[in-house]
């Protein structure tokens, strides 16, 4: 009898454990219409938010070899300033620190992006200087206490940090990747931090991009790849997809980082190969993608809240169903399909930004209560719920 229950206590945990994850990106507003950070960790549909970007190391208007920020609109006008100096080009945002706060609550994770289409350069002239950014990083967003005046999002500890390095130089990353993952795992055992990397589909191709030596060499230094997987040689419904994402899952059998598909959110301005739902969920029938990955990054969560694809709801919405059940009848959702067309305001910039690329998922009326067919209701808070719960069957069980 003990035994029968120790196996439908493992059977639950592993149900919920194993549940394919959503990301998003936040901070670029290329929509113009982006909504401040709180009200996308509200819709509860997203277990990860990379926030928009480190855009510049070292950058020549800042002192003390300090970053250049830009979250578009939602910081732009909050240089810190100190008493002898204006940084200008790093921020101070106490707004995103509160609402990170709130949306870690909640249980979502909130990564910064570094890098990235858009961004001005990010590099390294020696081991030395990988090594000091890399510690300055940790102080300024972690969980260093060294800069507790100068951080970003005050005493907010971000919970990891994500690589796309597409302006920079190859020498020395690794160096940054391995300091970086010291500090993450040595430096604060209360917390558990990640790591991760978003290539291009084709970067295995290119032994000269900026991050080839880094995940094929440091592959285990990351937790996590976000392979964009909407360029134009490889996206989902192209014909080399499948010889494409093998590469990757051949690159990542049997090693710790999970494998993301990011695809683009929005068939709007800059975002490419944009893909109806009806066609993701045949992708990932094929060669049984859907079990070889941990999940699916949409690209930017501002166009996803304004793509409605079918039946007056979000693609996102769409994309969490077929991840949690990949038979899910995209079509049976039948009432008026619903065009939503917006006037795109200029994204404020001071040098940063996402063109294209990938990041996101689901996303759900904040205000429904909305239930998925046996599972309940999906939120952060309920997880942690649902998590407690079943510790709480897992005791009484033992006691049987």
């Amino acid at each position: 009898m003990k035994a029968i229950n120790l196996f439908l206590m493992s059977s639950i945990i592993m149900e919920v454990t194993c549940r394919k994850k959503l990301v998003g990106y936040w901070g670029d507003n290329s929509s113009g219409s982006e909504k401040e950070l709180k009200y996308y960790c509200d819709l509860d549909i997203y277990d990860t938010i990379i926030l928009m970007q480190l855009s510049q190391n070292d950058h020549a208007v800042n002192k003390d070899g300090l970053p250049s920020l830009n979250f578009a609109n939602h910081c732009n006008n909050n240089p810190l300033l100190t008493e002898d100096y204006n940084y200008n080009l790093y921020k101070r945002c106490p707004l995103i620190e509160d609402h990170i706060r709130h949306c870690q609550r909640k249980g979502i994770k909130m990564l910064l992006n570094v890098g990235g289409p858009g961004s001005q350069y990010i590099g390294w002239n020696s081991k030395k200087h990988a090594y000091d950014d890399a510690f300055l990083w940790w102080n300024l967003f972690f969980g260093g206490d060294e800069s507790p005046k100068i951080r970003t999002f005050g005493s907010v500890r971000l919970d990891g940090l994500n690589l796309h390095l597409v302006a920079s130089r190859k020498d020395y990353v690794i160096d940054f990747i391995e300091n970086m993952r010291f500090l993450m795992t040595k430096r604060n055992a209360t917390k558990q931090y990640v790591l991760t990397v978003s290539p291009d589909c084709y970067t295995l191709d290119i032994r000269a991009a900026f991050i080839y030596d880094a995940i094929t060499i440091a592959t285990n230094s990351f937790d996590a790849f976000f392979v964009d997987f909407a360029h134009q040689n490889c996206y989902l419904s192209s014909k080399d997809f499948v010889s494409y994402f093998n590469k990757w899952t051949s690159l990542l059998r049997g090693k710790q980082p999970d494998l993301y598909l990011t695809l683009s959110g929005s068939d709007q301005g800059s975002q490419r190969n944009f893909i109806q739902p009806q066609d993701v969920q045949e992708a990932l029938r094929k060669n049984d993608v859907i079990s070889q990955i941990k999940g699916i990054t949409l690209n930017d969560v501002g166009d996803d809240s304004l793509n409605l694809v079918r039946a007056n709801k979000r693609y996102s919405y769409y994309i969490r169903m077929l991840l949690d059940d990949p038979k899910f009848d995209v079509l049976s959702i039948t009432t008026t399909t619903t065009t939503t067309t917006t006037t795109r305001a200029p994204k404020k910039s001071n040098g940063g930004g996402r063109s294209s690329g990938g990041g996101g998922l689901r996303v759900i009326n904040r205000n429904s209560n909305f239930y998925y067919p046996g599972k309940g209701t999906r939120n952060g808070a309920s997880h942690l719920v649902m998590f407690m719960s079943l510790m709480a069957i897992v005791a009484s069980l033992l006691l049987l």
